[in-house]
């Protein structure tokens, strides 16, 4: 169900918190599978496209390089 994933309304000082269908799965499967995770946007704020070195930016580039 839509929206997603939105931004809560961020208290001041404190980390942004993220809402939505697809948060609701995540915490979901962190619960059932045991595992911790942590949102945040890329720097580039790109989902990501392949680069004529090979590599790739945004998010993609992110996930390759862990």
């Amino acid at each position: 169900e839509e929206p997603f994933v939105m931004v809560a309304e961020n208290i001041l000082g404190q980390p942004k918190r993220y809402k939505g269908f697809s948060i609701d799965v995540l915490d979901a499967l962190a619960k059932i599978l045991g595992f911790k995770y942590e949102m945040y946007q890329v720097a580039d704020g790109k989902y990501g496209s392949p680069q004529a070195n090979g590599s790739w930016n945004g998010l993609i580039g992110e996930l390759i390089g862990k």
